[in-house]
């Protein structure tokens, strides 16, 4: 199989490491030790997660935007026929319908923030 390294006896993993950090950190019950956690969570929030917030913000601004110019395209054709007016019934249904999903999805989201 794979060969393994030897790092000498008693050396730990960077995983080991990074647990036994974490672990001293949360041990750390002293109002620095506390403030400090406190901040590398803001931190790391800050860093890795509000972006992809934004981005979700964008995504439902720019999808909302596509979708109602979808709508207003269908409002634009003149239907001349029972026929036709029924197909654009049902296309503006369909927009309408994934436009609604897209909203609720958004509005759910939101609220968990």
């Amino acid at each position: 199989p794979g060969a393994k390294t030897s790092v000498g006896i008693g050396a730990l993993s960077v995983g080991e490491q990074k647990a036994r950090e974490k672990k001293a950190k949360e041990a750390d019950t002293s109002e620095q030790g506390l403030m400090s956690r406190i901040t590398e969570a803001l931190d790391t929030a800050r860093k890795d997660l509000f972006p992809e917030v934004e981005q979700i913000a964008d995504a439902h601004r720019r999808l909302s935007e596509l979708l109602l110019r979808q709508l207003l395209a269908l409002d634009s054709v003149n239907v001349n026929s029972d026929t036709t007016r029924q197909a654009r019934k049902i296309a503006v249904k369909e927009v309408q319908s994934h436009l609604d999903r897209l909203d609720a999805a958004y509005s759910k989201f939101n609220s968990q923030q």
